[in-house]
């Protein structure tokens, strides 16, 4: 639906979770702690696992940002500064780009995830999951554990990626503050109804099936051919219509597409719109103008082709 796939793509789909998932329920504790030890990680049984898991920032299309990693350590420091370590342990786990940078110059090697390990693996062991705008915790909603958000650069992150949730529809408390992150760990805010409602709801929206054993069921209908009765059907009957919008720039032409897209009966015609994002994004809100109810496809970049095929 996000992406108005449904008419167009021919296929179907199989109505289970993600089959990595199925590592939330099938991972032993005692299997991680041997294969952290064999990493060089001591995981201590009797604690609770703080899992931080960041986003992998850029920095003018480069990753890792330095900067963002000088803060993921200094987040680390200060949990285990301010949170009873015989009660919590902090590991981190980052973006593999982010792993390859911080091996090589041997910051935060006794707590830091190697990324040969599968990041549902240690979700099925944490305790607390604390991210930013990682899509990683719809996964972690599985476990019934509680999630925090902590995202000192919110404002800016939006602005370069956006996301699907505001603050408040978050799963769990949000902040800016590392000190107020620790003091929600400590007075276990996460535990207040407002949270429990929007994680449930939010759980729901992410993992609708809550099947456990998603890798044998796509196995059983893709090769075995059973419960294929269970596939979810995307065509539709309506004629479909491709328009060339070119770049949809403020004039006259743009003016009337836009009104034909209003009258269009898309109970009968199902309506693609082929837009050309241009080189400085200054007609974007021009195609977020184009009528809900239409599909739009936009075309980022310069068009393929060779010298011989561009000057025709």
């Amino acid at each position: 639906k996000t992406f108005k796939l449904e008419g167009i793509y021919p296929g179907k789909l199989i109505p289970v979770n993600q089959p990595r998932t199925d590592l939330l329920f099938s991972t032993k504790k005692e299997t991680m702690i041997q294969k952290l030890h064999n990493y060089g990680i001591k995981l201590e049984e009797h604690k609770n696992l703080i899992l931080y898991v960041p986003t992998c920032r850029e920095r003018e299309n480069q990753c890792p940002d330095i900067h963002h990693i000088e803060e993921y350590l200094k987040l680390l420091e200060i949990l285990e500064q301010q949170l009873n370590t015989e009660q919590y342990q902090v590991l981190m786990k980052p973006h593999q780009i982010l792993y390859e940078y911080l091996k090589k110059n041997k910051l935060g090697s006794k707590k830091i995830i190697p990324a040969e390990i599968d990041i549902n693996e240690m979700l099925a062991i944490t305790d607390i999951l604390i991210s930013d705008y990682s899509s990683i915790y719809y996964d972690f909603l599985e476990t019934e554990k509680p999630v925090l958000f902590y995202i000192p650069d919110g404002d800016q992150y939006k602005k370069d990626r956006e996301s699907y949730h505001s603050a408040v529809e978050m799963p769990g408390p949000t902040f800016k503050s590392a000190d107020k992150l620790t003091q929600c760990i400590l007075e276990e805010q996460w535990k207040h109804p407002v949270y429990q409602t929007v994680y449930q709801k939010q759980k729901q929206w992410t993992n609708p099936w809550q099947n456990k054993h998603s890798g044998e069921k796509v196995w059983e209908i893709v090769l075995d051919g059973r419960h294929r009765n269970s596939l979810i059907s995307l065509k539709n009957k309506k004629k479909k219509i491709l328009i060339y919008g070119s770049d949809l720039r403020g004039n006259g032409v743009t003016q009337s597409l836009l009104s034909l897209l209003e009258q269009m009966n898309y109970e009968k015609y199902d309506v693609s719109v082929l837009a050309v994002l241009n080189a400085k994004n200054t007609n974007g809100d021009m195609i977020e103008s184009v009528d809900s109810r239409a599909r739009v496809l936009t075309q980022i970049g310069k068009i393929n082709g060779t010298k011989e095929e561009m000057s025709i």
